[in-house]
């Protein structure tokens, strides 16, 4: 962590298992005849993600040295700027100069290869925060899903933590899209520091951390109207480099995050559905994912479906309440007999949870879903479905039917709380002054509710509808 000086060889290693890295808080010193290595192991016959860790490394060092004498063509950046651009051929242009900081990069090779940048021709690496200017062509013949989308990579030779407070990310979505050879991997933070998923959550093993060398894509927001073009930046933070190789849980909770796994001809894909504070039942900014579909012959997509139509690879809920139904897709490229599972899903006491198979009939409990189907080849967006269900016995109605609850506000937020379990379970309704609905929400049998409103100072009715009672409260909200 202090200065470091290099008189003779560094090497940073790179192979399957991963790639060394290097943190350095102070300048660093390069002697006259010093070497410095620094490797990227990379599979081959697959796509990767790539950036470079240095000032001036060459494209030449992906698209000749390793293949020599033979010449590889397959280095490409993405132009999001191409009125065409959908992840079509034509938005892929090949880089034949360096490489730039920040920009990410696709790369294919026909076999295993290690890339070496040599600081004798790719330069010292970089240091300081990095930025990156980002794009959203709201002219782009795509669907507005497909638009603002900006492949980024990591500027310097360490892994960087996304949930680090210093970033600077203007006018983005806070989500992760990551390339792992033939699928996509996401990644998103958590709403509530305290939460049931401290640290956030990915699927297929990605995390907060970026590793050295890693590109990814990132989204820019859409305008109104969607068709203006926008802008957005994203600064790499030198203080987001970090020796953690994996993200660190503080807390995990089954009945909390749903994962749902997709499988068949060899491959699997994930979805997560999870509570977290903070989020909605529509799609949010900072806390959902949106799923970009792999055209990876055989392999099946899922993902849970927000605002009637938008597919989420991660999707976060405030809670999963009584009647609560979410839609699941589900994709195809190839015919055949697929496999939807879900391990170690346990709703609290009293409650149920189902899938159901909605061109079947079948149903069954969500808890340990073990589904296997057939299907042709499409995209299914109406057959499949997960519903939650409370069940209230006799000893339930009498425990609640007395119970002490109290309705507040503070610093924006509307509490509810009470003295035992299951005696808020019911419809809130938040109105204004004037009678109009500001949030709704069919609650869970918790004892402690917290409200997020993004309204104005002002006062404000909350309205508890239960099984056996109805509450009106009066709230002043109040923010500085």
């Amino acid at each position: 962590y202090g200065r470091l000086t290099i008189n003779g060889t560094l090497r940073l290693n790179s192979d399957a298992n991963g790639n060394a890295s290097l943190i350095n808080n102070d300048v660093i010193s390069y002697g006259a005849n010093c070497n410095v290595y620094t490797e990227l192991y990379l599979t081959g016959k697959q796509f990767h993600f790539v950036s470079s860790p240095t000032t001036t490394a060459s494209s030449d060092i992906f698209k000749t040295i390793p293949t020599a004498p033979y010449y590889n063509h397959n280095f490409y950046w993405y132009d999001e700027t191409d009125e065409n651009a959908d992840w079509v051929e034509t938005a892929w242009h090949e880089e034949n100069g360096n490489m730039g900081v920040t920009i990410g990069y696709a790369s294919y090779f026909d076999r295993d290869v290690t890339v070496i940048f040599d600081r004798s021709t790719c330069g010292d690496f970089n240091t300081g925060d990095k930025s990156i200017a980002l794009t959203y062509t709201g002219s782009s013949a795509a669907p507005v899903l497909h638009r603002g989308w900006n492949l980024v990579g990591n500027p310097f030779p360490a892994n960087l933590d996304w949930d680090y407070s210093g970033w600077t990310k203007n006018n983005i979505y806070n989500s992760l899209y990551f390339w792992n050879g033939t699928n996509y991997s996401y990644y998103v933070p958590d709403g509530d520091p305290d939460g049931p998923q401290d640290g956030g959550v990915g699927t297929d093993n990605a995390t907060n951390i970026i590793p050295p060398m890693q590109s990814f894509f990132i989204k820019v927001k859409e305008g109104t109207p969607d068709t203006d073009n926008q802008t957005g930046l994203l600064t790499f933070p030198e203080g987001a480099r970090t020796t953690s190789t994996h993200a660190f849980w503080k807390k995990s909770s089954s009945d909390n995050i749903i994962r749902l796994y997709a499988k068949g001809n060899g491959f699997t894909d994930e979805a997560v559905i999870r509570i977290t504070a903070n989020s909605s039942y529509k799609f949010d900014d900072n806390y959902d994912a949106y799923k970009l579909i792999s055209t990876t012959q055989g392999i099946p997509q899922i993902y849970s479906i927000v605002n009637d139509t938008v597919g989420c690879a991660i999707n976060s809920l405030p809670d999963f309440y009584d009647d609560l139904v979410i839609p699941v897709g589900f994709t195809a490229n190839e015919a055949g007999i697929y496999n939807i599972t879900v391990n170690d899903f346990v709703l609290s006491d009293n409650r149920e949870a189902f899938f159901e198979d909605k061109y079947t009939g079948e149903s069954m409990s969500l808890t340990n879903l073990d589904y296997t189907f057939n299907t042709e080849v499409g995209k299914f967006d109406d057959r499949f479905i997960i519903k939650f269900k409370q069940t209230v016995t006799s000893d339930d109605f009498n425990e609640v039917k007395d119970a002490v609850i109290s309705i507040y506000s503070e610093n924006g937020y509307i509490y509810l709380k009470s003295d035992v379990p299951k005696a808020i379970l019911g419809d809130i309704k938040v109105y204004d002054v004037k009678g109009n609905v500001v949030f709704m929400t069919k609650n869970t049998t918790e004892r402690f509710v917290k409200i997020p409103l993004n309204v104005i100072n002002g006062v404000y009715f909350v309205s508890l509808k239960t099984s056996n009672r109805e509450i009106y409260q009066k709230v002043v909200i109040f923010r500085n």
